[in-house]
């Protein structure tokens, strides 16, 4: 029997080309299977979500991880990453309802933007007003020439 060198070169099936810069990353609420879901294009975001999912709903609902709820992440046939949040108790249930209700509005967002890093200077930019990011741009670059001057005379 012989072989074909071209059957190895072929593909058996077409491959997808996925735009990754026009991905959106997704969370859905579904009511059916009382079940968080979240789609992202990486594996850091979805540590990253599973981490704050989890914090999230500890610290604001009281909930127990692993027993009123479980966050798991998959790698699915696509090449994205899943966040599946199950909730399993009544109290589980019930802040699942209280989130897809609209009864806890600043829940969902932190649930929604779970994905991006969050640090201190993305804080300061993000809730202070034009101005005070100005000043706050001018205070950092006289620090910088503050130091620069410094580590120079010595």
């Amino acid at each position: 029997m012989s072989v074909d060198s071209k059957e190895f070169l072929t593909p058996k099936k077409e491959t997808q080309i996925i735009d990754f810069e026009n991905f959106v990353p997704e969370v859905s609420f579904d009511l059916e299977r009382i079940v968080l879901e979240g789609y992202y294009a990486d594996e850091l975001s979805a540590y990253r979500a599973k981490k704050t999912w989890s914090k999230t709903l500890e610290t604001s609902f009281l909930l127990d991880l692993d027993f009123d709820f479980k966050v798991v992440v998959e790698r699915t046939d696509q090449p994205f990453y899943s966040v599946r949040c199950d909730f399993s108790t009544a109290c589980g249930r019930y802040a699942f309802w209280r989130l897809t209700h609209n009864q806890a509005p600043e829940i969902q967002y932190i649930i929604r933007t779970a994905h991006i890093p969050s640090t201190e200077l993305e804080k300061t930019v993000v809730t202070q007003e034009p101005k005070n990011v100005v000043n706050t741009i001018s205070l950092l670059e006289r620090i910088k020439n503050y130091v620069i001057s410094k580590w120079s005379s010595e």
